[in-house]
């Protein structure tokens, strides 16, 4: 019984790889094509939450907290703020993002009067997930880095490891 359950979950995972294709990126350019015309609002809060985060919890905190290993705790806490940070906004555009443009704006519905199947779109929302979390973690490095928080090169495959996640 157990192998027809993972046979039934490995047809599941290749039919959800099926529906990678150019028209789900269609759906991906589209999103893109929106945010080209809104990421100065949007830019905006990349670069001021990620100050709120290492001012409260690194700079206000850290005072009591002091040094942890030889590391200050404001560079202790930085890769859990671009970790949870990241995956936060993928969360939130891959479920309120998508529930406004569903249900408010009707995208959606314009996307399936299209040859558009369902599958496409949900894949292309889920792309655009991805590329708004990696953005999102790759801005808050940035500003990191601009404080001078990051001592390893190996901080650059942090996009990378983003995707993954």
């Amino acid at each position: 019984m157990s192998n027809s359950f993972a046979f039934s979950k490995l047809i599941t995972v290749f039919s959800a790889y099926s529906y990678l294709n150019r028209a789900a990126l269609k759906v991906l350019w589209r999103n893109l094509v929106v945010l080209q015309k809104t990421w100065m609002t949007n830019m905006a809060f990349y670069f001021i939450e990620p100050l709120l985060y290492l001012s409260a919890m690194g700079f206000g905190l850290g005072v009591f907290v002091g040094e942890i290993n030889g590391i200050s705790y404001v560079q202790f806490i930085a890769p859990g703020i671009i970790a949870s940070s990241s995956m936060w906004a993928a969360a939130s555009e891959c479920t309120y993002g998508s529930f406004v443009r569903m249900h408010y704006q009707k995208v959606f519905h314009a996307m399936i009067a299209t040859p558009l199947e369902l599958g496409e779109v949900v894949v292309g929302e889920i792309l655009y997930g991805v590329f708004k979390g990696v953005v999102y973690g790759s801005v808050i490095l940035l500003v990191i880095a601009g404080l001078g928080l990051v001592s390893s090169p190996w901080a650059l495959l942090v996009p990378i490891v983003l995707v993954l996640a």
